[in-house]
């Protein structure tokens, strides 16, 4: 994962960071950057002799203000998060310096942030510090009226996830709910290296155990996953799926002709809707707030 730009907004205080994700493709269709450089180059353009990284555009709207981070997706982009966590925090142990501090490796290869003394000089009684950093999806809070009326209208639980036939899957079990279906026998000989599964249980889980389905979904599929692989809630009138309830927006921008959208003009077409898209986000911070003061 490398930085190819970073966009600053002085009045809001927020960034729009494009990340390049190295993502060879066999197929063709990556676009490549060259270090350093803002141009964008396709399989097609003369870029012999250029250090080139094929992979695609990810990008993050970071709003220090909420301490939120929205992954924007398009057709031609990722948005994949531990990536982005794995990024943040090599770049605090690897490109940082922090004031009046020592950085060193460990045996284990980690990196230990301790403080300097008065003189510049490690302090050794002082703690020996790593840097983490991590981001967990928003949804909807369980008191939330779209919930309470969901739960009482559930039939079933609904799985829906793709299968190699080829690769052991070593993911551990989505749900215990689920823990009792195994795969469905499936020839070694098939041809059809994938096979999509579903699974319905009869259920009426509560809206707290609605919003853990939802938390649940979100962290194992916070990824570019396939388009079949979802869980949902039956109900008489269809299945509500689990990214309905995710705190999410969509928005369509111009790429005016080209292969990939700068920071900031992505951050123009945001900032024309920020108070609306960051009004959920704001809204479930004051309750977090309220319910810490309670």
């Amino acid at each position: 994962m490398y930085c190819h730009e970073i966009f600053h907004d002085a009045t809001t205080g927020d960034f729009l960071v494009t990340l390049w994700k190295s993502d060879a493709d066999s197929t063709g269709k990556t676009i490549g950057i060259v270090p350093g450089e803002t141009e964008v180059l396709s399989r097609e353009d003369n870029h012999k002799g250029k250090p080139v990284i094929w992979g695609k555009p990810c990008y993050y709207w970071i709003i220090p203000s909420l301490e939120a981070v929205a992954s924007i997706k398009f057709d031609h982009s990722r948005c994949d998060t531990s990536p982005f966590q794995d990024w943040v925090t090599q770049v605090i142990n690897n490109r940082i310096d922090i004031p009046n501090t020592t950085k060193r490796i460990t045996e284990h290869n980690y990196v230990q942030i301790i403080q300097n003394d008065e003189s510049g000089n490690i302090d050794h009684a002082a703690p020996k510090l790593h840097f983490r950093f991590d981001v967990s999806m928003m949804s909807l809070d369980t008191s939330d009226s779209r919930l309470t009326e969901l739960a009482a209208k559930v039939t079933h639980l609904v799985k829906r996830e793709q299968i190699s036939l080829s690769i052991k899957d070593e993911r551990a079990e989505w749900l215990k709910l689920f823990d009792r279906f195994g795969v469905p026998y499936a020839s070694a000989k098939d041809k059809k290296q994938i096979r999509n599964l579903e699974i319905r249980v009869e259920a009426k889980p509560t809206p707290a155990e609605i919003r853990e389905i939802i938390d649940a979904y979100a962290r194992e599929n916070n990824n570019d996953a396939s388009t079949f692989t979802n869980v949902g809630f039956q109900t008489e009138n269809g299945i509500c799926w689990a990214d309905k309830y995710r705190l999410s927006d969509n928005i369509s921008v111009d790429d005016e002709g080209k292969h990939i959208l700068s920071a900031a003009h992505l951050f123009m077409h945001l900032n024309g809707k920020r108070d609306g898209i960051l009004a959920p986000i704001k809204k479930e911070a004051i309750k977090a707030l309220q319910a810490a003061e309670a």
